[in-house]
């Protein structure tokens, strides 16, 4: 009711909205309201007496669940009451960023399964023992340059080297058969062998190879300390051919590495390589999810590491670099089996340059980019979504709307601490997605409260409550059992969809039916005077002459129901 004395509220508390309420109107409501009350209590206690018209019993406000949102809206609107809330918001949103720590991330190979799939015990079982003692094979590709020329082959060997440096890859075997360590041997350490053992092999240096360069090429061999200072043995352009063919005999797997065109001169058929690759070995992972991050990371350092040795003519080293080939070769991948003839595909090649592969890789640097990723989603979803806030709204309450959808979103990192969810792909599409789902419970609110009536922040957030309130809780749950088939799910990523998606729409209607009231309630905001248009907010008056009437209405039930009871007893 309204206070016993006159008071002075702040100046934004007590400004009036267009249309703004008389003193006349004022008194005319609060008797209004005083009428209507005293018909309500009436009607209630001659429904106890008369159950049968128990069923035709309304409350003031439309039914007993409208009842309930009037209550809880006034309790809502007490002081204390809106001091919790903030403290209880921050409080679970602080907690839940301060564990962001102890949260696992990775998508582990048993997620892709079902429950009851015999997989798990595979994935299980491979990610437990044998990542856990050999590590991933890695594909050193070295690609679209000429490889007989000196200069290539030093290059292909320093580059091996700066692989090998790397603390994430096993260093060379120290002895044949040794697992889980990086084979000393590849396709050019054999053409080199074969080179030696046909007396053509000579020193780096002396190929008219860049000091700089030799010494590189000198790592994996144990530096120059080893080599000789000039360097590691190479193969002269001119017996490249003969040396690789004969290495080729002596080891035929080192063909599948390969990508040779066709040459009719050769006496294999076969030309020089186009495309070659070396195998390293990773260290060991399982499922040690950073582990895997930073062996991604560092193959991206090192392939920026070795791109200079590859550019042709790019740099100021006195051998001139690599020699490209030509856009795009045929290059020989088989035999036919019929006819015994070569089997050609041709291939494009933009420049030369060397890169890391694995398949593994692939899901792995989807792991790497998922911070990156979901931040810019975030921001582009949720710039996406001010836009609209503004046009519906057209007003600073649209900044509040989507502040509402940071806290959801805020929120289900504590959903991730609670239930012990994974941070990968999965959960990030449901971060996204939250955008979405949660902007409609705030922006209804919004929308509603800035064209709701009252002389008061307090009064109109009441009244957004009562005609809002209920629609945006049936909606809530409405989507709520929509999600429930989820949770019986048998596979991972439908029980983390489930958990995600169940947090969204309750953390929505936790913001959009207690956090916005409270902060509406407090932030001085303009008003939204081009919201206030007939249809939208009805003119005072016409409302009150409709409370009036209502009022009468009932007022007459009551004189009538009064006679009806003398008529009985007498």
């Amino acid at each position: 009711g309204p206070p016993s004395r006159p008071s002075a509220p702040p100046p934004a508390e007590t400004r009036p909205l267009p249309p703004s309420e008389t003193e006349a109107q004022r008194a005319r409501r609060r008797e209004l309201k005083r009428r209507l009350a005293e018909a309500d209590e009436k009607k209630t206690s001659m429904t106890k007496q008369n159950p049968d018209e128990k069923k035709n019993f309304s409350v003031s406000y439309g039914g007993v669940f409208d009842r309930v949102v009037r209550l809880y809206s006034e309790f809502l609107m007490r002081t204390p009451v809106r001091v919790l809330v903030i403290v209880v918001f921050i409080g679970y949103g602080a907690f839940g960023l301060a564990q962001t720590g102890s949260v696992k991330e990775g998508l582990p190979r048993t997620a892709l399964a079902p429950d009851d799939s015999f997989l798990q015990g595979y994935f299980s079982k491979f990610d437990a023992s044998f990542e856990s003692q050999t590590g991933i094979a890695l594909e050193h590709h070295f690609v679209g340059f000429r490889h007989e020329t000196p200069t290539a082959q030093a290059r292909v060997f320093a580059a091996w080297g700066v692989f090998l440096n790397s603390p994430y890859v096993e260093e060379i075997a120290t002895y044949a058969g040794q697992d889980g360590a990086s084979s000393a041997n590849n396709w050019l350490t054999a053409a080199v062998t074969a080179a030696a053992y046909m007396n053509v092999a000579a020193p780096c240096a002396s190929l008219g190879v860049a000091a700089e360069v030799c010494a590189l090429a000198a790592v994996p061999f144990g530096g120059l300390e080893v080599t000789g200072p000039d360097g590691p043995n190479l193969i002269p352009e001119q017996y490249f051919l003969t040396a690789l063919d004969a290495a080729v005999a002596a080891r035929p797997e080192i063909a599948a590495v390969l990508r040779r065109p066709a040459d009719a001169t050769s006496a294999s058929g076969l030309g020089a390589p186009v495309s070659s690759v070396i195998v390293t070995r990773a260290v060991p992972v399982a499922d040690d999810y950073p582990m895997q991050l930073r062996i991604y990371e560092d193959m991206i350092r090192c392939d920026k590491e070795v791109a200079w040795m590859f550019h042709s003519g790019e740099n100021d080293l006195t051998d001139g670099g690599v020699e490209p080939i030509a856009e795009r070769t045929d290059v020989v991948t088989g035999s036919d089996p019929t006819t015994s003839l070569p089997v050609t595909r041709s291939v494009a090649f933009d420049r030369p340059r060397a890169f890391t592969f694995q398949e593994t890789l692939v899901y792995w640097q989807q792991d790497a980019v998922l911070w990156d990723e979901l931040v810019l989603n975030l921001s582009l979803a949720g710039t996406g979504v001010f836009i609209v806030c503004v046009l519906a709204l057209a007003h600073p309450a649209a900044a509040v709307a989507v502040a509402g959808v940071g806290v959801v979103d805020a929120f289900l990192f504590t959903t991730l601490v609670i239930g012990k969810l994974r941070f990968n792909v999965i959960s990030v599409i449901n971060f996204v997605m939250a955008v979405g789902l949660a902007v409609d419970y705030t922006l209804h609110f919004c929308h509603a409260f800035l064209a709701a009536p009252g002389v008061c922040r307090i009064e109109r957030v009441q009244y957004t409550m009562r005609t809002m309130g209920s629609s945006i809780l049936k909606g809530g749950g409405t989507t709520l059992l929509g999600t429930m088939p989820l949770a019986f799910s048998r596979s991972t990523i439908f029980r983390t969809f489930f958990a995600l998606l169940f947090s969204t729409i309750v953390y929505g209607l936790a913001v959009g039916l207690i956090l916005i009231p409270v902060v509406l309630s407090i932030a001085p905001l303009p008003n939204a005077t081009h919201m206030h248009v007939e249809g939208v907010v009805p003119d005072l008056d016409q409302a009150l002459d409709r409370v009036e009437a209502l009022a009468e209405s009932r007022e007459e039930k009551k004189r009538g129901r009064s006679v009806a009871e003398l008529t009985l007893s007498a």
